[in-house]
């Protein structure tokens, strides 16, 4: 080893077991920078930042629901010594972990037997890298994890306030096998998420010019991925869409590893809370989890390509939103371009002439949403046939998303066009997402060597393609499960009941008056008020609006809804939305806001009062029952 790189003779052939793939023989170029050796190694990287020390538990059965692949675990000078337990038998599930004290032993001693398992390193987080102290003492701790543990990967995280002049200096003085950054945002209009695109790009860029800048020696990055919200944020929580756009797009920007933080919520009374679980520990997962999960099981599907694979190009077709302030639009516009980001045109392409989108739903008020084009080559010209080292591959991410939009609502329909001149070419070879396998796609002719594919993708997902030339997909061949494509049975259905369950006045966002321990607050779920108070009690909304599919009453002592700061919407997933009145007299003094068509039963001698402004919204509001 020198200068913390991995140096191997040309002629030496580095035996990888690749994950995913069965054993392959990789001819090592020095070319290949340390980090990208260690992910062709260990395979894409799904990490969570995992912390069982909350409740000194590790569920593993639940962690293999998940389809992540890597636990990332927080480590410090008095670490309270999950790990064992957390990991199983040595040598354990693969993890990662940050060691918050650069300075100490690379490893604990707990943690020696796991190595094996070990694939990154991260020495503390969002350290002050203008310090050269502080650099000196990244730099101790690379060191030494590179030469008493030469297989795992080192790294530090830095967010977005981190000047580019500065990165560079600290990659020049460091070396890092790889880059880590975030942007915690996933706002922007139409869908679009300018600031996180602007981020991924940075970092993209940063990591293709290598630690010495010159382009030569590229190394990988990864980002970290929002699956945590704050207490106080009421939710809804990150959407389907939202949850896919985060990572397709960071693998058509090049990423080669992501962490989704948190996995489950840190610490009892903390300010973090999971999107993925209600309360603390594993046992109670929301929907995220399972769009989360499949969602990592699609990534992993593309990875072993992936890791193979370096970025050259990244493009975007701009959508558009409503330009609106308060209550009046003027009209569509086009999206913001990201400062990192290039507009997409046909120059930069072989074959693809014209790149457009149409939504195939009403969110984005049916305009249509950003079509990302990530390009890329082999990572190294061994791993290609001989005659096609410079094959070029694309990624196409339907770039629609919403805040509160599924992956199917927020599906569109991308064209693509194709001019194949005299190349012979016809069609196209994809890596299918859901199996794994590599698929020929036939496209549409349209005379000559004219070409168009109408290719439908849910909000926030992305395809992996390359032009059918002749030339096999890295590594795998047509029909061939080389990529042992990952299987997981349907997700159970998750309760959408939330049961009122403090005898007292409250607020309808605190998680704890409700059980299960979570606020109902989208269109799935029902809030039900029940037979727990023995007095007239009020459910307060304070701090902002709620949502439900269906409310109930259903006790002889009186509910009240008050708010003065937040009102009751009422919407429907499907079908309509409901009130239920089993018995008692109810109102409601907070303002009514109807989404959804809306059905109103009050049975006999039961009664039911709007005490505020009730909003139909042009929609219908039935009335049933006797009461």
């Amino acid at each position: 080893m020198k200068n913390g790189r991995l140096i191997l003779p040309a002629s030496i052939l580095l035996v990888l077991a690749l994950s995913g793939f069965s054993s392959v023989a990789i001819a090592e170029s020095e070319d290949l920078s340390r980090g990208h050796v260690l992910l062709l190694e260990h395979g894409l990287q799904l990490e969570a930042s995992v912390s069982p020390s909350a409740t000194g538990i590790f569920d593993t059965a639940r962690w293999a629901e998940s389809n992540f692949t890597t636990a990332h675990f927080i480590t410090g000078g008095t670490y309270p010594d999950p790990l064992p337990t957390g990991l199983g038998a040595v040598p354990g599930i693969p993890w990662s972990r940050i060691q918050t004290q650069p300075h100490t032993a690379p490893l604990f001693a707990h943690e020696v037997p796991y190595a094996p398992s070990l694939v990154r390193s991260q020495v503390q987080d969002e350290q002050d890298i203008t310090d050269q102290a502080i650099l000196d003492g990244i730099k101790i701790a690379f060191d030494r994890i590179h030469l008493e543990w030469p297989d795992v990967m080192v790294n530090t995280s830095h967010g977005p306030s981190v000047s580019t002049a500065a990165m560079r200096n600290y990659m020049q003085f460091t070396e890092p096998d790889s880059l880590m950054s975030h942007r915690y945002d996933l706002s922007g209009h139409g869908g679009s998420p300018t600031d996180f695109y602007d981020a991924l790009g940075r970092y993209r860029r940063l990591s293709l010019d290598g630690n010495d800048g010159t382009g030569t020696e590229p190394i990988p990055f990864g980002f970290y991925l929002t699956t945590f919200h704050f207490d106080t944020d009421p939710g809804p929580y990150h959407s389907e869409s939202k949850i896919r756009l985060q990572n397709f797009a960071s693998w058509a920007f090049g990423a080669k590893y992501a962490n989704s933080y948190v996995y489950e919520k840190t610490e009892p009374g903390g300010t973090i809370d999971s999107d993925l679980f209600n309360g603390l520990g594993t046992s109670s997962p929301t929907p995220q989890f399972y769009n989360v999960a499949e969602t990592n099981r699609q990534s992993r599907n593309l990875g072993p390509a992936l890791v193979r694979l370096i970025s050259t190009d990244l493009r975007m077709e701009l959508g558009q939103h409503e330009d609106c302030f308060f209550n009046t639009c003027f009209g569509p516009v086009e999206n913001e371009l990201p400062v990192r980001a290039t507009a997409w045109n046909a120059t930069v392409d072989p074959y693809i002439t014209g790149v457009s989108a149409t939504n195939l739903g009403s969110k984005n008020d049916g305009l249509e949403g950003d079509v990302i084009v990530g390009y890329f080559e082999s990572i190294d010209e061994s791993f290609s046939d001989p005659g096609f080292e410079n094959d070029p591959y694309f990624m196409i991410v339907n770039g629609l998303s919403d805040d509160s939009g599924t992956a199917a609502e927020t599906a569109q329909t991308i064209s693509l066009d194709f001019d194949f001149r005299f190349s012979g070419i016809d069609s196209l070879l994809r890596l299918s997402r859901d199996t794994g396998l590599i698929e020929e796609v036939s496209l549409v002719s349209d005379g000559g060597s004219l070409y168009h594919l109408d290719l439908t993708l849910d909000g926030g997902t992305g395809d992996l393609f390359k032009f059918d030339n002749g030339a096999t997909f890295l590594g795998a061949t047509v029909g061939n499960a080389n990529f042992a494509p990952l299987i997981i049975s349907p997700p159970p259905p998750t309760p959408v009941e939330r049961t009122w369950n403090l005898n007292g006045t409250g607020d309808w966002l605190t998680s704890a008056n409700w059980n299960p321990s979570e606020a109902p607050n989208i269109n799935t779920h029902t809030a039900q008020f029940g037979s727990v108070i023995s007095s007239p009690r009020t459910v307060r909304i304070w701090s902002s609006s709620v949502t439900a599919k269906a409310i109930t009453f259903d006790n002889s002592n009186s509910y009240t809804i008050s708010g003065t700061s937040g009102s009751v919407n009422l919407e429907a997933d499907a079908g309509n939305a409901t009130i239920d009145v089993l018995q008692g007299s109810h109102q409601f003094q907070a303002i009514v806001n109807l989404l959804s068509h809306t059905d109103v039963d009050v049975a006999a001698s039961a009664s039911l009062a709007f005490n505020n402004t009730l909003n139909l919204n042009g929609t219908t509001l039935t009335k049933t029952g006797d009461g």
